[in-house]
């Protein structure tokens, strides 16, 4: 809809769990490469609306890529993750690779990475570290310094 210059309508459902407010994230991919992920980590919206918001967002307002184009369309696929709440840990030894998303954060810098990023790291050193030093733009250690703050979630997640 956003391509043809129309309004985005969000669909009309009476369906109570589309209802419910919800975080999410949407993740856009080509030939099993990224190609937009866009989410909020707070439930402030109804799913239905969250879904739809991110999707347009994934598609034409992530920085690390040009808006999404029609031609591309045909060859894209969408991911739609459901954010559990969010939990404070204490401690890495509490995340359990393959199972949690995790959120690094010291003062104002943070970051994000979904369980599904898990597949593109060896272990959970390197997975924290690369979320650390990528996303948060903290040094790669950070996660193990006190004053870094952890927390971890899961998803629910399902792609076309």
């Amino acid at each position: 809809v956003r391509l043809s210059g129309k309004k985005t309508a969000i669909p009309d459902t009476k369906d109570n769990e589309l209802l419910q407010n919800a975080a999410v994230f949407v993740t856009l991919t080509q030939n099993g490469r990224l190609r937009g992920c866009i989410g909020t980590t707070v439930a402030q919206k109804p799913l239905v609306e969250a879904v739809a918001e991110m999707a347009i967002a994934a598609a034409f307002e992530d920085p690390r890529f040009p808006k999404l184009t029609a031609t591309e369309i045909k060859n894209t696929r969408i991911e739609i993750s459901i954010l559990s709440p969010m939990r404070r840990v204490k401690s890495a030894d509490e995340i359990k690779p393959d199972v949690h998303g995790v959120v690094v954060r010291r003062g104002a810098r943070s970051g994000l990475f979904l369980p599904q990023v898990w597949e593109h790291f060896s272990g959970k050193e390197d997975f924290l570290s690369e979320l650390c030093h990528q996303k948060a733009g903290l040094e790669p250690t950070a996660w193990k310094d006190s004053s870094t703050e952890l927390y971890i979630f899961t998803v629910f997640k399902f792609e076309e």
